[in-house]
């Protein structure tokens, strides 16, 4: 019981420390980044270093098949809407997600991070006359570790808007549980992967004042390996900037990862499919 508190415990304090440490640097010294601005990462049109860290809550659907490592017909599907707050509680053991970016003149650096864990009962009733009540309890953990980097390949004279190319590689970890009771009889499924796939995007952000940005953000991922898996992610945010060092996001995100590698000679399927869309609520602190 210990080990499985200790990633949470590790994680919240991941969290806590990030949240404190932007705001010591918000207090510390002026934004380098006063407005938002197609001129972020210059000051006096010299190059210089400016950086966002937004954590954010994202409440996703989450859709996905995971194999368990065995022959095919064993494999855990997990298919569930995604919760309104009210029923959140119960299912969502735990979430931490963030964004960070640094700018330095046109060139750009990011990390994304994401961890989702969220269970589902399904309760099958009684049959008579002697089919007993089922339960399958299915419970489904991921996690994403994104880093890149990009450039500035457009801008405005005007600063209202600008492009940013962008390239990296996910590092994910998924894990999935199951457990199904029946009368006497039980069985359990557990497996637990982890890879690495490159991306390509791009960044578009537009700014109709200096407090308010609209950016879409956009990438292929897999890019072919792994037998040609190709998978995708979006997102769309509208922020407005009440401070020079803080500010509130609200918009939608989307994402699907993909991963089909070959299937062992004994049948045994290792394939992942997992799609997460939903809204997205953020803060942001930038200094």
């Amino acid at each position: 019981m210990t080990s499985r508190k200790a990633p949470i415990l590790v994680s919240h304090a991941i969290g806590a420390a990030s949240l404190a440490l932007a705001f010591i640097l918000a207090w510390a010294q002026p934004a380098a980044a006063e407005f938002f601005s197609a001129t972020d990462g210059f000051k006096d049109g010299a190059p210089t270093f400016t950086f966002e860290l937004a954590p954010y809550l994202y409440l996703p659907n989450v859709n996905g098949t995971i194999g368990l490592g065995r022959p095919s017909g064993e494999d855990i599907d997990v298919d569930r809407p995604r919760p309104t707050v009210a029923s959140l509680v119960p299912k969502l053991n735990f979430a931490f997600d963030c964004d960070c970016l640094a700018r330095y003149g046109n060139w750009s650096a990011e990390l994304n991070f994401i961890y989702i864990s969220v269970k589902q009962q399904t309760v099958v009733p009684p049959l008579p006359p002697n089919v007993p009540q089922a339960t399958l309890n299915t419970k489904l953990s991921t996690f994403y570790v994104s880093p890149g980097i990009g450039y500035r390949i457009l801008s405005s004279e005007s600063g209202h808007w600008d492009v940013d190319y962008r390239m990296g590689f996910t590092y994910a970890g998924v894990s999935a549980d199951s457990d199904f009771a029946a009368g006497e009889f039980s069985a359990s499924g557990s497996h637990t992967i982890d890879f690495i796939q490159p991306w390509i995007g791009g960044r578009f952000d537009y700014y109709p004042t200096r407090r308010w940005r609209l950016q879409s953000t956009a990438a292929a991922t897999g890019l072919g390996v792994d037998n040609g898996s190709v998978g995708w992610n979006a997102k769309g945010t509208i922020s407005y900037l009440f401070t020079s060092w803080f500010d509130v996001e609200l918009g939608y995100g989307a994402s699907e990862t993909y991963r089909d590698p070959s299937i062992l000679p004994d049948g045994t399927n290792r394939t992942l499919r997992l799609l997460l869309y939903g809204p997205i609520a953020a803060l942001g602190f930038r200094f």
